[in-house]
């Protein structure tokens, strides 16, 4: 199945809390039903004033699995991020964009 790596930055605490439905860990996975699997792989702060950056992978089957993703990271994500990157390109947070992002940056292992 088709994987990307991508991350968020926020000075919101809880907001990888909410991305989860959980209290995350690192390497904790949650399935998105219908759409594919995120996994969290923790988080890093450089100074006590920037956001927190948190690095997720997200596993999907199919395009619309892609777009099943995508409305469900723009759900939780608008008016909450400073910074969302997907394959390493910043990428803002409308629902078509990260879509667009998640199948341009699909590898498969």
């Amino acid at each position: 199945m088709p994987t990307v790596e991508f991350s968020i930055a926020s000075i919101d605490p809880a907001l990888p809390r909410r991305l989860l439905g959980v209290e995350p860990r690192p390497e904790m996975a949650r399935e998105i039903h219908h759409a594919g699997v995120v996994q969290y792989h923790g988080s890093q702060q450089t100074t006590p004033s920037d956001p927190r950056r948190h690095a997720f992978s997200v596993e999907f089957g199919t395009e619309n699995a892609a777009g099943i993703l995508a409305n469900w990271m723009w759900t939780v994500l608008r008016g909450h991020v400073s910074t969302l990157e997907i394959g390493g390109d910043a990428v803002p947070v409308h629902n078509a964009e990260i879509k667009r992002a998640l199948l341009n940056h699909a590898t498969t292992p």
